[in-house]
């Protein structure tokens, strides 16, 4: 029965949503802590992770398409698992469908949030690296004291941070 198949492939495939949340939260410790070699194996497993979730999904749709045809429906390519569960007869099979679909709406919001707080942490490791450089790359080549009535305004100094101001 396709109902039964469908119902494994999206419990693995929830199982793979939890497993990259893990490597998520994982990630945003190495973030923060600059455990660099860590954070590259922590992403490589999340490409392997997300490379298995593609070929998941796709077997979800097979199987949802099986499905659609063994209750004589024409199957439609871009059908909800919502649109599924109101196919269901059984009440089971309903609630077991409706609550594989709340799991995987959970997961994913619970990745969404972590991602984006990852992404916020990287950007700001990435400017504070890049005002360090500024601060160190873009030093004033004369550090000598100058009449500034005698500069006219010809100050060659490009970095964010001026301590002469």
């Amino acid at each position: 029965m396709s109902f039964r198949e469908l119902l494994a492939s999206l419990e693995q495939l929830h199982a793979q949503y939890a497993r990259l949340l893990e490597l998520g939260a994982a990630k945003k410790d190495q973030v923060i802590q600059n455990r660099l070699n860590e954070l590259m194996a922590t992403t490589a497993k999340e490409s392997r992770i997300i490379k298995q979730i593609v070929e998941s999904e796709r077997a979800c749709r097979q199987w949802m398409k099986q499905f659609q045809q063994d209750m004589g429906v024409r199957p439609k390519l871009r059908i909800t698992l919502s649109e599924i569960e109101r196919m269901v007869f059984s009440v089971e099979e309903r609630q077991q469908l409706a609550a594989i679909r709340q799991k995987l709406a959970d997961v994913t919001e619970s990745l969404k949030r972590v991602n984006e707080i990852n992404q916020q942490l990287i950007r700001q490791s990435v400017s504070y690296v890049e005002f360090s450089l500024d601060l160190l790359a873009d030093a004033p080549e004369e550090v000598t004291y100058k009449n500034p009535a005698l500069d006219q305004g010809k100050r060659q100094w490009n970095g964010m941070f001026d301590t002469r101001a």
